[in-house]
C-alpha cells in the first residue's frame, strides 16, 4: 500500500490494482486464481493488441 501511495503522491493515477485480502503470499482459492489470470488476459487484450 506504501507503494501505490507514492505513486498517487507523485500523480501516476493510471494503475490498476486489485487486492485479494483472503489471500496470502501465493493463491490458493481457484477463483484467485482464475481472476488473476483473467485480469492478465484483459490487460494483454487492451494493451498489446
Amino acid at each position: 500500500m506504501q507503494y501505490i501511495d507514492r505513486l498517487i503522491d507523485s500523480g501516476n493515477t493510471d494503475f490498476e490494482l486489485m487486492v485479494y485480502p483472503s489471500e496470502r503470499h501465493s493463491f490458493t482459492a481457484p477463483e484467485a486464481w482464475y481472476d488473476e489470470y483473467y485480469r492478465i488476459f484483459r490487460f494483454f487484450e487492451k494493451h498489446l493488441k
